[in-house]
């Protein structure tokens, strides 16, 4: 694998995180509000679509330090529009 490839696999797993912590989250909270298990599902879908992919990706990025090449990745890559 490529280093460029390993640098967007290194950020398409940061943005997952986010995306499973998001629906956790919501799934637990849509339990404790009383919502149904399709309910629950649901604004756990609506949770991953709110998701600000940007600050996913900066977290990342900080995690990371500076993980070879990250933001040149990112900015030309095409994931993320300046």
């Amino acid at each position: 694998m490529s280093a460029r490839m390993d640098d967007l696999k290194f950020l398409a797993e940061g943005v997952r995180e986010a995306c499973i912590a998001a629906a956790i989250e919501a799934y637990e909270d849509g339990g404790i509000r009383g919502l149904c298990a399709e309910g629950r599902f649901e604004y756990a879908v609506s949770a991953i679509r709110q998701i600000d992919v940007d600050a996913a990706i900066n977290r990342m990025s900080k995690r990371c330090g500076n993980h070879r090449g990250t933001a040149d990745v990112v900015s030309n890559s095409g994931i993320v529009d300046e």
